[in-house]
Formats: structure tokens, sequence, C-alpha cells
């Protein structure tokens, strides 16, 4: 088992519970922009982050409508900097309902990507870990504006059916993926996506590392996790 990835694992869970209990969460909403959901994308060899943003309405934040922001870098800690700083308002995190990444990121900087979000105490530990499939995160979340929904949310909603039913996509979840990561036999389960007008899910990736991944069918998932 990586020591490292242990400890960094076990730092992430103790600064977690420390800000709760000391009420470091405590936030003037009006200075923040409420993150949807977060998309990490890899193509010509660098990174873009995107966020869905729940717009706001006579100063309030809506369910119901959102924006996006996106941003470029060489490596995704540059991303991430990037984005921040080009919004007006401090992007608040911990609401994120789902991070998608797109399958070139899935395919050759996956442990590069989980590593550092690893050590992001913001990432909220119940969101879905999303692949989507061949679309970026950034199309995806784009289409908040033509379809008049928060895309985030309501692929948070449309897996939380699916899970509800059978439990297929119960290890898909950001905290579950963090256990296989430490578990050194470990295989993370992670859904694939398309979406058009409404979420498909199509499949999923078993990975253990960039040069390990088998991509199985929709009605293979449930087997793997038995």
């Amino acid at each position: 088992m990586n020591k490292k990835i242990i400890l960094s694992f076990l730092i992430f869970i103790l600064i977690s519970l420390l800000m709760i209990l000391s009420g470091c969460y405590a936030l003037e909403i009006e200075d923040y922009s409420i993150v949807a959901g977060i998309g990490i994308d890899y193509n010509n060899q660098e990174f873009e982050i995107t966020f869905e943003i729940y717009e706001e309405n006579n100063g309030q934040t809506t369910n119901l409508s959102s924006t996006t922001k996106s941003s470029k870098g060489n490596t995704i800690s540059e991303s991430f900097n990037k984005i921040s700083s080009f919004m007006n308002k401090k992007p608040y995190l911990n609401h994120a309902s789902v991070i998608i990444i797109n399958e070139d990121l899935a395919k050759n900087k996956f442990n590069e990507t989980i590593n550092y979000l690893l050590h992001d105490v913001r990432i909220r530990s119940a969101c879905y870990f999303i692949i989507s499939k061949n679309q970026t995160s950034k199309e995806i979340f784009e289409k908040s504006k033509e379809l008049k929904k928060v895309i985030a949310f309501d692929i948070y909603k449309h897996f939380d059916i699916k899970e509800g039913l059978i439990q297929k996509w119960s290890k898909t979840k950001f905290n579950e993926v963090i256990n296989e990561k430490i578990n050194e036999n470990g295989t993370i389960i992670l859904p694939t996506i398309t979406y058009k007008n409404e979420c498909d899910i199509n499949g999923a990736y078993l990975i253990k590392s960039d040069n390990e991944q088998i991509m199985v069918n929709d009605y293979e998932v449930f087997a793997f996790q038995i």
C-alpha cells in the first residue's frame, strides 16, 4: 500500500474535520460563486478546468439556471489557479455534485489528477466522479444555456436514481474513488456518460493506473463490484 497516499488521505480527513468543528465553513454567501459541477479535460497536452456555476437572481443563488467559466493550463494546479483568478467571486467547490473528466485525461493523466484532488479539501466527498465519452466535460456543462437547466444537478439526480435501484454506482462517489486509490489492490470504477438532452450512462472504465484500464459495458459493471 502506498504510504504517502494513505497519509495524504488521513491529512485530508483531519483538515476537513478541523474546519467543520472550528466553524471555518461559515461564509458570507454573497462573496462566493457556488459551483454546481467541476469539469477537467485534457487535450493537446493542456488541462482545461470548467466550473458550472449557479446563477444569481436578485442576489439569490438559484437551482434553475447556471453559467460556465473555463481556463487552460499546462498543469492541473495552474488551471485551477487561473480559473479562480479570472472569476469576480471566489469559487465555492464544496457543493459541487459531480466531477467530470474526459477520456483523454482518464487514459493519460488520471493519477496526476486524482492526487491533486486528494489534497483539495474543498472537494465534496459525496460527489459523483464520471468520465465523459466522445465529449469534453466543457461541452456537457455548456449545454446548460441551451437546455435551461443546471447540468451537474441533473446528472447527480440521474445517478442517485440509478444507485437507489441496484446500488450499481455506489462506488463512483469521490470518497469511494479515494478509498480504492489508496488500496494497492483496489480498482476504481468510473461510469461513462454522454449528454445530449439528458444524461445517458453507457458503460464504465475500470482503472488501476494510467496504464491499467478496462472498458466495460453497462451490464458488466455490477459483476465487478460483487
